[in-house]
């Protein structure tokens, strides 16, 4: 594993010194694994923002990469997602992490689909909650199928099966 600093890893966003960037891009995008610690991350998120390059928060986001940007939302729902963020009871201290892991533990451990385990799916509403469900359809990790004959119905769900 090799560690790289702020100068590699803004040279390899920005593209701004053609020699230097392609460096970075083999450093970073080589067969070794890459350490990039949250200090290298705040320098240069405070670099971009700073008088030079004048990034904006919707900048900042434009220079990361497709895969980057799933890795930084699914590494933030995890680590602070909080069900009372968007406006759900928070009654429960568990993280979202705790609470979608939980789920596939329990709910789905012996059965790829929870219509077979579970008579009421009206309960999920409540653990791990529709916005922990909803996340880890967007993030692939389970298919939610719906009731297509309701209509007007707070998401009827049918079945869950994991990806």
């Amino acid at each position: 594993m090799i560690a790289i600093d702020t100068n590699v890893l803004l040279r390899y966003l920005l593209n701004d010194d053609q020699r230097q960037a392609a460096i970075a891009d083999k450093l970073i995008n080589g067969t070794d694994a890459v350490l990039i610690t949250d200090i290298v991350l705040v320098e240069s998120v405070w670099t971009l923002k700073g008088k030079k390059y004048q990034l904006n928060k919707t900048d900042l986001i434009a220079v990361l990469n497709p895969t980057e940007r799933y890795f930084s939302l699914l590494s933030a729902w995890w680590l602070r997602g909080n069900a009372s963020i968007i406006g759900e009871s928070d009654s429960d201290s568990r993280s979202s992490l705790n609470e979608s892991l939980s789920f596939f533990r329990y709910a789905l451990c012996d059965s790829k689909s929870l219509k077979k385990q579970c008579a009421d799916l009206g309960i999920l509403r409540y653990d791990p909650g529709f916005h922990n469900l909803a996340l880890m359809e967007l993030f692939g990790f389970i298919q939610i199928e719906l009731d297509a004959t309701v209509s007007k119905e707070n998401w009827p769900i049918v079945d869950i099966t994991t990806t």
